[in-house]
C-alpha cells in the first residue's frame, strides 16, 4: 500500500458523491483517515455504481490467489554486455 490516506480520500469522495452520507458516517464506514479500514475502502471503490430501481442487499469481495511469478532458469548463461567492448 503506497498511501492509505489517498485510498481513504478516494473512498470518502465516492461515498459522499454517491449518497447523502455525512463526514461522520463516512468515518464510521471506512474508518478515520489516520487509520482507515483498507478492506472497507477497497470495497467502496470496487463496487459498481447503484443500479436505478435496485437495492443492494449484500456484497462480498474475495481475495484471489495471484499466479506464481515466472522464474528465470539458467541465469548463469544470461549476462549483461552493457558497457563491454
Amino acid at each position: 500500500m503506497d498511501s492509505t490516506s489517498q485510498l481513504w480520500q478516494a473512498a470518502a469522495l465516492r461515498c459522499m458523491s454517491h449518497s447523502d452520507m455525512s463526514y461522520e458516517e463516512v468515518d464510521e464506514l471506512i474508518g478515520p483517515i489516520e487509520d482507515p479500514s483498507i478492506a472497507e475502502c477497497l470495497m467502496v471503490l470496487a463496487l459498481p455504481d447503484r443500479i436505478p430501481g435496485c437495492t443492494r442487499l449484500d456484497v462480498a469481495l474475495q481475495a484471489s490467489e495471484s499466479p506464481p511469478l515466472a522464474t528465470v532458469s539458467g541465469t548463469d548463461s544470461c549476462r549483461s554486455t552493457v558497457g563491454q567492448a
